[in-house]
Parts: C-alpha cells; sequence; structure tokens
C-alpha cells in the first residue's frame, strides 16, 4: 500500500467543531501533557475515492507548539496503518494537509482519523469512514473537451529580464525567480503588488530556473552561475531574507552545470535536478540531495550513455515518491536533446521509466495521486493512472498553431492548469512568426484551451505555473516588447497572471 503526502486545497475551518475550538476533541481522546495548550485535530474529509485510492484531508491546529500530524486509517476502528508524519509547525492558525493513498481493497469501507502530537499532549481525532469503489480506476480521459477558462492579466514589471518560475505559499504571497540584465530576478507579491526583493549576488551570469515553497518561511531557488564554467546555484529563503547555500558541483564537470528543477517533500529532504556538462560523456543528468544540512550530488542512470541528457522538472508526493521529466538523446550517434525522458524514485534509488514522449518533457506535478501530469515542449499531456503514463491529447488553440508547454500545476484533484504558447507563421516567408502566451485548463475529467490575457508585443510566453489552494494560480513568463532596429536583440521583461478563485468562462 503507497501513501503520498501532500498540502491539501480542503476549505479551511469548514470541518472544525465546536469542541475543537475549546481545544477538546469531540469523540476522541487528548493525552494532555503537565503544560501547555493542546494542538488540535480535525474530524477527517475523504475526496477522490476510487476502487484502490482515496485523498484524506484535515486541518489540524499546533496551538503555538512544534506539532506533528498524520492520518491513521484502515478496516476497522482499530486502524492498524498510517501514513507519514507531517511537520505542522508551530502557529496559531489550522494548516490544512492530506495524505493519498494507494492499494486499497476495492468495495471495502475504511475508518480513518487525524492524530496530532506535540511535547505538552498526543491528540487522537474523532473516527470518520469511507467505502471504495467497484470497478476499476478510470485509465481512460473523456473526449469531450472541458470549457476553458480565463487566464488574466495581473501585473506587469517592467524591469528588464524574465521569470522562469513562481511558487505561492497562499493566494496573495507568492515569489518569482528568473533573471535580469543587472543579475537575479526575485520578486515577490503581496496583498496583489509584485515588487523586487533584495538578494546576494552569487557572481556573474547568475540565473534561477525553479523554485519551491513548502512553507511561508521555507523557500528553495535553484539555478546557475559563473562564467566559463557555470556553476550550480541554490538559494534559500528563512522568512526574512534569502540566501546562498553551498550544493555540490559534480566532478568531472568542464562547462554547464545548471539545475532547473525543485522539490522538497519536507523540509529536510529536497531534490533538485538538472545538467552538467563533461568531457566524457557529454552532458549528462545531474541530481542532488539536501538532507537537512547540506547538498550532494547522488547518482544516476545514463539514459543514453555519451549524451546529451538533462532534466528539467521534479515532483514529489513524499519521501518515497518522485518524479523526474526532462530529455535525452534519441541515439548516441546525435547530439541534439529530442525524446522524452522520465524517472521515478522510490525511496532508494533513481531509475528510468518508459514514456511515449515524442518530445522534450518540460513539467511535471504528481502532489495529488488522482492528478499526477506530465507536460512536453510539443504540448504533450500525459496523465499517470494505475501505474502508467497515459497520454492525454490537449486541446490547442487552432489545428494550425504549434503548442508549446513549459509547465503544470494543480490546487487539487478537479483543477489543473498548464502553459507554455502557441506559435503561429511558422515558415511562412514573408511573415514574422508570433509566438504567444497560452494555458490549458483541467476540470477533473479533460483538458480545454483557455482565453489568456497577455503583454502585446512581439512574442510573448509563459515558463512557470502555480496553484494556491482557493483554486486560483499564478502564472509567469517573459514578453518582447520591441527588436532592436539595428542589432535585432529583443527587450524583454518580466509578466505575471492569474485566474480568478473560481474560474471565469471563456
Amino acid at each position: 500500500m503507497n501513501v503520498n503526502v501532500g498540502k491539501s486545497a480542503f476549505a479551511r475551518g469548514a470541518i472544525l467543531s465546536i469542541a475543537l475550538l475549546l481545544g477538546l476533541i469531540f469523540s476522541g481522546i487528548g493525552v494532555v501533557g503537565a503544560s501547555g495548550t493542546a494542538p488540535m485535530a480535525s474530524t477527517v474529509a475523504v475526496t477522490a475515492i476510487f476502487s484502490t485510492t482515496a485523498i484524506l484531508h484535515g486541518e489540524p491546529n499546533p496551538e503555538g507548539q512544534p506539532t506533528l500530524a498524520w492520518f491513521e486509517y484502515g478496516t476497522t476502528s482499530a486502524y492498524g496503518s498510517r501514513t507519514p508524519g507531517q511537520n505542522l509547525g508551530g502557529g496559531l492558525a489550522p494548516v490544512p494537509i492530506s495524505a493519498s493513498l494507494s492499494g486499497l481493497e476495492p468495495a471495502t469501507t475504511y475508518h480513518v482519523r487525524l492524530d496530532v502530537q506535540s511535547a505538552s499532549a498526543t491528540v487522537l481525532g474523532p473516527d470518520a469512514s469511507f467505502t471504495t469503489g467497484v470497478g476499476p480506476t478510470p485509465t481512460t480521459l473523456p473526449p469531450t473537451p472541458a470549457a476553458g477558462r480565463l487566464l488574466r492579466m495581473k501585473v506587469d514589471d517592467q524591469r528588464v529580464g524574465g521569470a522562469s518560475a513562481v511558487a505561492c505559499t497562499g493566494p496573495t504571497s507568492c515569489w518569482a525567480v528568473g533573471d535580469t540584465n543587472a543579475g537575479l530576478l526575485v520578486d515577490r507579491v503581496r496583498a496583489g503588488v509584485w515588487s523586487p526583493f533584495s538578494v546576494p549576488s552569487p557572481g556573474p551570469y547568475a540565473d534561477l530556473q525553479a523554485i519551491n515553497c513548502l512553507t511561508a518561511t521555507s523557500c528553495w531557488a535553484v539555478g546557475g552561475y559563473g562564467s566559463g564554467i557555470t556553476l550550480p546555484l541554490a538559494m534559500h529563503y528563512n522568512g526574512r531574507t534569502w540566501a546562498q547555500v553551498p550544493i555540490g558541483v559534480p566532478p568531472g564537470s568542464i562547462a554547464a552545470n545548471q539545475l532547473s528543477g525543485v522539490a522538497c517533500p519536507t523540509a529536510v529532504d529536497c531534490w533538485a535536478v538538472g545538467i552538467m556538462d563533461g568531457a566524457t560523456p557529454k552532458a549528462r543528468l545531474l541530481i542532488e540531495h539536501w538532507n537537512g544540512r547540506t547538498w550532494s550530488v547522488e547518482p544516476s542512470p545514463d539514459p543514453v550513455p555519451g549524451g546529451p541528457n538533462l532534466l528539467e522538472a521534479v515532483s514529489c508526493s513524499s519521501v518515497n515518491s518522485c518524479w523526474a521529466v526532462g530529455s535525452r538523446a534519441a541515439s548516441i550517434k546525435t547530439d541534439r536533446t529530442n525524446a522524452g525522458l522520465m524517472m521515478r524514485w522510490n525511496g532508494a534509488s533513481w531509475t528510468i521509466t518508459s514514456t511515449t514522449a515524442m518530445g522534450p518533457l518540460s513539467g511535471v506535478t504528481c502532489t495529488w495521486s488522482s492528478a499526477c501530469f506530465a507536460v512536453s515542449f510539443l504540448g504533450e499531456i500525459f496523465r499517470f493512472v494505475d501505474g502508467n503514463w497515459i497520454k492525454v491529447v490537449a486541446a490547442a488553440p487552432s489545428a494550425t498553431t504549434p503548442v508549446g508547454l513549459a509547465a503544470i500545476a494543480c490546487s487539487g484533484p478537479t483543477s489543473c492548469w498548464s502553459v507554455g504558447s502557441g506559435f503561429s507563421n511558422i515558415g511562412q516567408i514573408g511573415r514574422p512568426h508570433t509566438e504567444a502566451a497560452m494555458a490549458e485548463s483541467w476540470n477533473g475529467t479533460s483538458w480545454a484551451s483557455a482565453s489568456v490575457q497577455a503583454p502585446t508585443g512581439v512574442f510573448a510566453y509563459f515558463n512557470g505555473v502555480t496553484c494556491s489552494v482557493n483554486a486560483s494560480c499564478d502564472a509567469v513568463g517573459v514578453y518582447i516588447a520591441s527588436r532592436g532596429a539595428n542589432s535585432g536583440q529583443s527587450i524583454t521583461h518580466f509578466f505575471a497572471d492569474q485566474t480568478p478563485a473560481q474560474g471565469l468562462p471563456s
């Protein structure tokens, strides 16, 4: 039986009883220590129930003490199984958590409860139950497209540069990272306003490619910096400032060492992925791991000996389950990465899994077991169901417009966004080709093109997207306002779009 742990989209406070507000557990048991306020458990809600899978949700409250929470489950009220503990921190507000269960028995009633533990108390929440379905988990997607939703512009940052990735810890607290002509780009949005945030410069040609925020006081951003030899870069936000953290340099590297993806299932367990360029083999995979103290280079398989091979993104649902995607050489005789690459972490090692992706894979999200998706630069979307990756044919802006998808994120099993760009006038003599930011939305049954409001200019495209617990999503990217009259160079700017919390019809 597998358990995946992640943040929940469960509505705050909706399931708290009056007994919880009094610091007691209705129909539960509280074992309170000699001092301190007992943490609060909550009733368990269950969603996405299939024959062998389900998602558990709860909102425990640490009540000002460092607190650990977990779910117990089983076919009787004695339970017998539990999910990994989740660190809630020591705040005073409820913390939404979830755990995805798999390997359940079909047509079976399961009992569940949420338990919390601090230094002063262990609190056992009330019992709840659910019954799994009879039929198999769906393996194909309905052919009818969903209604597209509007992705509307939220703000525009006029600095010269571009955003590569975005992460939010709430609907009004987000970070965007990338690069500018003056160095790193780190922007923060608060109360709907994006503004630059001061960060130390690691060196020349610095660039941040990915960001992951576990909490509002713990974020990791990764990328690369340096002239001549590019070194991997890791920076951490502690709730007050950003600081560079030493990270392992791959042995034998002679040129580019760039990190392009990062994921943290816990504060002491993070993965960063990218590419390293060595003399032999050329352009091989780079995987780094954070153990709570240091970053270190981890061994990884070589998809095509001699390369080039690279990883673009990584997503983890638990410490024992992560997916990384990227590209590999079509054969050992080519120096181009033009085939998809997919790898899985099972808690012990990284292994390569088969994929039918025609192009390089660019993004992956697997926080929700029933909404685990990967996307490619050719516009392909894949869904992981019953142990297999199934290709989804995504709706395109038009039949003649090629689509490239760069990133994907979900706020829950029935709400996901994939973003990138669409191209027009490709290969048409006498007509300059254009690139427009585009997005596609998932409603729990199918994907559909979404309306996008984007800046006007020569080009506009999305690089990253993130979704918060209230079902709103933020996407960041680049737009080219104008071309240089003589040099042919372009001026690029960062921009961000946001969906309304409930979405709008296109």
